[in-house]
């Protein structure tokens, strides 16, 4: 059966963090004290896109366009 993309990026997401989190603490170190991911694969710009496109019509592909480059810059 296929699992859907958000259900197994929530799945991984949280199998890795219950394991780095386990890992420190054998260590006995420093607690977690962040997490990041990359924006590139988590967040789906056709979501974006719509409302972008609600707010200012026609104008949409503009914003998420600049957004995703403003990304690669960062």
């Amino acid at each position: 059966m296929p699992i859907a993309r958000r259900q197994f990026l929530v799945s991984t997401a949280a199998a890795l963090l219950t394991g780095a989190a386990r890992a420190r603490a054998a260590q006995n170190t420093r607690p977690l004290r962040a997490v990041a991911f990359d924006g590139l694969a988590i967040f789906d710009a056709r979501r974006v896109l719509a409302v972008a496109d609600s707010a200012f019509p026609g104008r949409g592909a503009e914003l998420v366009n600049a957004w995703r480059t403003r990304q690669f810059d960062y």
